[in-house]
């Protein structure tokens, strides 16, 4: 199957420039920062033990039975 681009009619540029106008007010950016890692509480502490003794995300979650590694990763 091969795409073929064309240009737009002014009609279609203005259609989906109201989609995306439409799509920016129902789901707007976010202008937050980058998440960082927790400086002190419980997850902190969580991630100073684990680097302490050397684990990574899946050696501490097979130790703790927790199935998937990213239960740790979102916890820290």
């Amino acid at each position: 199957m091969q795409h073929i681009n064309r240009k737009l009619t002014p009609a279609e540029r203005r259609r989906h420039a109201q989609i995306r106008e439409e799509a920016q007010r129902d789901f707007p950016p976010t202008r937050s920062a980058p998440k960082k890692g927790a400086t002190d509480g419980l997850p902190a502490a969580i991630r100073k033990a684990r680097i302490r003794q050397g684990l990574t995300w899946y050696a501490l979650a097979q130790k703790a039975g927790i199935p998937n590694q990213a239960t740790i990763r979102d916890i820290e």
